[in-house]
C-alpha cells in the first residue's frame, strides 16, 4: 500500500515498527528461539525499514548509480547463492567466457 501511495511513509514506518516489536516479543516468549530472528520475515522487515529510512537518498540516485548497486548485489548473490545470469557469468570469470584456444 505504501508503494502504490495509499498510505503515508510515516504510517507505514509505524506498521513496520509494530511488526518488528511483535517479532522481538515472540522471540522472547519462545524462550530465545533464534528462528524468529533469522527468518525471512524478520530480514524483510529489517530491509524494508532500512529502505524507508533511506528513501530520500534512494530517490536522488541516478540511473547509473542504481545500476551499479543492482550489479553489485547480483555479484554477491552469485558468490553466495550460486545465482547466475549473463552479467554475473562474465564478471566472475566463468570458463565459458574465457579466451578460446587456438586451433592447430
Amino acid at each position: 500500500m505504501y508503494v502504490v501511495g495509499y498510505i503515508k511513509p510515516s504510517k507505514f514506518q509505524k506498521i513496520i515498527y509494530v511488526n518488528m516489536i511483535s517479532v522481538i516479543l515472540s522471540f522472547i516468549l519462545m524462550f530465545g528461539n533464534l528462528m524468529c530472528l533469522s527468518s525471512y520475515y524478520s530480514s524483510s522487515l529489517l530491509m524494508t525499514w532500512a529502505i524507508i529510512l533511506k528513501r530520500n537518498k534512494i530517490k536522488k540516485l541516478g540511473v547509473s548509480e542504481l545500476n551499479f548497486w543492482i550489479h553489485l548485489s547480483d555479484l554477491l548473490a552469485a558468490r553466495i547463492l550460486r545465482y547466475t545470469d549473463f552479467d554475473t557469468l562474465i564478471y566472475t570469470c566463468a570458463p565459458e567466457f574465457d579466451f578460446m584456444e587456438k586451433a592447430v
